[in-house]
């Protein structure tokens, strides 16, 4: 069945199978990544994402046991990536530019808090947001003050991935998305300041 000839909804990028344990599990967790990202884990079935990630459906029971395993492992290849973006972050907007780990981590993260899931039950580890804790001690930041400002820069990179469309147009903003990307990566610099 060509791309065009399959119903609405159920046209992805069909990539080539990948081969070997390691490519399909990757393979996996990148499809339910894109697929989770873009519109919540309870929205996309367990056939979507093998179909996405060129699989047989059986697949992801098999080195997953179950969708929400599934949705562990992503989450946690995600935060990972998150973690190295931002342990490499040097100032620049990249790691906040649409797209990247730290948005599509959000992204899911607010799917599951819209479903009335509980995010603690399916991620455990926190490594960009621990990375970032880090960091604040590392500047000098007492205790209270290092988790006070963790939350406050994860909220505002969180809120503005999700929320920049709206935030655009509400307040009028009329700057392109790289320079409000800059925008956002200037902002997280003021709160890490001392």
């Amino acid at each position: 069945m060509s791309d065009t000839e399959m119903p609405a909804g159920r046209r992805h990028a069909v990539k080539e199978a990948p081969r070997g344990a390691e490519a399909v599990r990757t393979s996996l967790i990148d499809a339910a990544t894109q697929l989770f990202a873009a519109r919540g884990p309870s929205q996309v079935s367990v056939r979507e994402i093998a179909e996405t990630a060129g699989v047989n459906h059986g697949l992801v029971h098999h080195y997953f046991g179950s969708k929400d395993a599934l949705l562990r492992a992503a989450l946690d290849a995600l935060a990972r990536r998150a973690a190295a973006e931002m342990a490499e972050w040097d100032g620049e907007e990249a790691v906040f530019a649409s797209g990247g780990a730290v948005e599509r981590h959000g992204r899911i993260v607010a799917h599951l808090l819209l479903e009335a899931r509980e995010p603690a039950s399916v991620q455990t580890e926190f490594p960009a947001v621990q990375a970032l804790l880090r960091e604040l001690r590392r500047r000098g930041f007492d205790e209270v003050d290092a988790r006070e400002r963790t939350a406050q820069v994860t909220a505002l990179v969180l809120g503005w991935h999700l929320f920049e469309p709206f935030l655009a147009v509400a307040a009028e903003l009329e700057t392109d998305a790289d320079s409000r990307t800059a925008s956002l990566s200037e902002g997280v610099q003021r709160l890490l300041r001392r």
